[in-house]
């Protein structure tokens, strides 16, 4: 007969062997319970907190990606203020030569405009000298010393020895010696082979004498001596070192010597270029091309600022959809800074009639719908205002601080500085050198030679230089145009650790820390799952375990009674072993007269 084993570990536990945690899922094959679909009911809770967290999360990501992006679109909008601020950007100079075979001239921006007539009485030229001829550049010359002294003092002496005692070593040495005030050349013709020298910068001070010391006895290279330029047995000079010379003005003309024939020192901000003798006018005037172009770029990279910011903050009404930094506060703190700068009237050097607003420079505000705050450029407005008074449309852009007295400088001005005139009163100086004064009757001690303008006063951040023992008042015009607002405006939002930095610092923070607590969340659900699973595991244990020795209690009792047969097969898909077993009870009329069976447990 066959045996049952109803508590074998290999059945009982096989259960729980089989349950894997992490993504478990076990179906209830004793209780039939659907015991997955129960353990995410029971932690829905738990997952729906960690669900919301991701949600925040999301949120949270995308405001921080919306608010870099506005940071780009600042930045590079803070960099077409800056560029339009800087008053030589806005009146940008051109110089005409009426002779470009005497003169041509290029202007840095800062020239001011006018007619100058210039006469080039003579260029200034390089020296250069030969040596007597030679019958090769191969020839054997004397050792010793080679000197070359410059008219400005400078020397550089040659070592002329057994490796290099020859016409060409003597030039190879030349050339190779560093900061050579000359450039050595073998030249050769019907008369022979010289040695050329030539010095590399044009003008006097740049000319040169040669000492050839040989100490051998061999033959000295000789640079001068030359009775007449067809005496080749001894060195001269063919050209001799020259300085320019231009004279500007034709009445009482003052002549302007130079070493150089590029000149700037003659007009200030012109470097003139000299290339023949004779007369020219060079005529500077303003154009506004690139002041043009820079309002361009500006309202472009403006604009792109506009569509940002209907993109990402405002409300469509059609959708009911809001943009991720709809009504944010920061958000709309530095849009209405960036707006009211640029709505603001120019302050400073604006004398009456004289442009003050964007309208006046021909840009405009949209109120269309479809357009709705983004600017508009009408360049011949800006044409006429520009060619009307060139000073006065840099003065409604720039930022830009000046004085009335040349012994004082304005040398920076801050944010809050306000434009305006300010009164300086240079009062004296202290016994460790402070100069002593006053602004606009406020007593300000200075640093060294250095005014600055009291904190939490229009002055504030306006710093003046001034010469050290001068005394006297003058006058300081602090001026600050449009875009110089607007630069003000955007420095305090954009500058590093400034404004926008913080709010993205702070939502990089809050997201770090949001992190920390799905991490936590993750965990704790995970935990959580794990533990029903086990323990709806070690009921399915339990329950098939009671199973089977319900099974075998009713086979044993069928077996004892006599009167049936239980014939099955018990199996699970949990590890459990599969048992057949038969019994049978009968009478017999044999001598043995019964049957008797047994089973062990």
């Amino acid at each position: 007969m066959s045996t049952v084993n109803p508590t074998s570990s290999s059945s009982a536990s096989s259960l729980l062997n089989n349950v894997s945690l992490g993504n478990a899922s076990i179906v209830g094959l004793a209780s039939g319970i659907d015991t997955t679909a129960l353990v995410n009911a029971m932690t829905q809770q738990d997952s729906g907190t960690l669900n919301q967290l991701e949600a925040e999360q999301n949120t949270l990501q995308a405001k921080i990606s919306a608010w870099n992006n506005f940071q780009g679109l600042l930045t590079k909008l803070q960099s077409d203020a800056s560029s339009l601020a800087n008053q030589n950007n806005v009146l940008s100079a051109t110089a005409t030569s009426s002779n470009t075979s005497v003169l041509t001239a290029t202007s840095s921006g800062a020239t001011q405009p006018g007619s100058y007539v210039l006469n080039v009485t003579q260029l200034a030229t390089a020296q250069s000298s030969r040596s007597q001829s030679f019958s090769s550049a191969s020839a054997v010359i004397g050792q010793g010393t080679f000197t070359i002294t410059s008219n400005n003092g400078s020397t550089l002496t040659i070592n002329i020895t057994s490796s290099n005692n020859t016409l060409q070593g003597l030039a190879d040495a030349i050339n190779s010696a560093s900061g050579s005030p000359v450039t050595a050349n073998i030249i050769s013709n019907s008369n022979g082979t010289f040695l050329i020298l030539t010095s590399n910068q044009t003008g006097v001070s740049n000319g040169f004498t040669v000492m050839d010391n040989v100490t051998n006895g061999g033959t000295v290279v000789s640079f001068s001596g030359a009775s007449s330029s067809t005496d080749y047995t001894n060195g001269t000079t063919l050209t001799a070192a020259q300085d320019a010379q231009v004279q500007l003005g034709t009445t009482n003309p003052i002549t302007i010597d130079s070493s150089s024939n590029n000149i700037n020192n003659i007009v200030p901000g012109l470097t003139i270029n000299l290339v023949g003798v004779g007369q020219s006018t060079l005529n500077v005037s303003y154009n506004d091309s690139n002041a043009k172009t820079l309002i361009n770029n500006f309202i472009t990279d403006y604009n792109n600022i506009i569509a940002f910011r209907n993109q990402y903050a405002s409300y469509n009404p059609n959708t009911e959809q809001a943009g991720i930094l709809f009504s944010d506060p920061s958000f709309n703190n530095f849009m209405n800074q960036l707006t009211n700068a640029i709505s603001s009237a120019a302050t400073g050097n604006i004398s009456q009639g004289s442009p003050a607003s964007i309208a006046d420079l021909g840009i405009t505000i949209s109120t269309d719908p479809s357009t709705m705050g983004q600017l508009s450029f009408n360049s011949s407005t800006f044409d006429q205002a520009f060619s009307t008074n060139p000073q006065a449309v840099a003065n409604a852009i720039v930022g830009l601080g000046t004085t009335n007295n040349p012994n004082a400088t304005v040398i920076g001005f801050a944010p809050q500085t306000k434009g305006g005139v300010y009164t300086v009163n240079v009062t004296g100086w202290d016994p460790n050198g402070n100069v002593l004064a006053t602004i606009n009757g406020q007593s300000v001690t200075g640093q060294g030679n250095v005014i600055n303008g009291l904190t939490g006063t229009p002055a504030d951040g306006l710093s003046i230089s001034v010469t050290s023992g001068f005394t006297g008042s003058f006058q300081v015009t602090m001026n600050k145009g449009i875009f110089q607002q607007v630069l003000d405006a955007l420095t305090p939002i954009t500058q590093p650790f400034g404004q926008l930095s913080s709010v993205i610092t702070n939502l990089t923070n809050t997201n770090t820390a949001l992190q920390n607590q799905i991490n936590q969340q993750t965990a704790f659900v995970q935990e959580r799952r794990n533990l029903y699973l086990q323990q709806f595991a070690q009921m399915e244990a339990t329950l098939s375990t009671l199973d089977l020795q319900n099974m075998w209690l009713g086979y044993q009792t069928a077996s004892l009674s006599g009167t049936s047969a239980l014939s099955g097969t018990l199996s699970s898909a949990g590890g459990l072993s599969s048992v057949t077993g038969s019994g049978s009870g009968s009478s017999s009329s044999s001598s043995s007269g019964s049957s008797s069976s047994s089973s062990s447990i």
